[in-house]
């Protein structure tokens, strides 16, 4: 099952490295949170959220990507 995370960047037309680069990160970082290896600070997950364009709450809330 896909993350939020990897659904909302695709949706989005991003790719990974496209996001790493809009928030200052590296794609493995990126892959990380969207493996769950990784979890994101708060403003983190706000400058995700902002470089797709999208909601914080859409993205990182609770519950599961179909």
């Amino acid at each position: 099952m896909r993350s939020r995370l990897a659904v909302a960047r695709v949706l989005a037309g991003v790719t990974q490295s496209g996001l790493a680069r809009a928030i200052g990160l590296s794609p493995a970082w990126v892959s990380g949170v969207e493996h769950g290896i990784i979890l994101p600070t708060l403003q983190q997950r706000i400058e995700i959220a902002r470089a797709l364009g999208m909601d914080h709450d859409a993205i990182f809330g609770e519950g599961e990507a179909d």
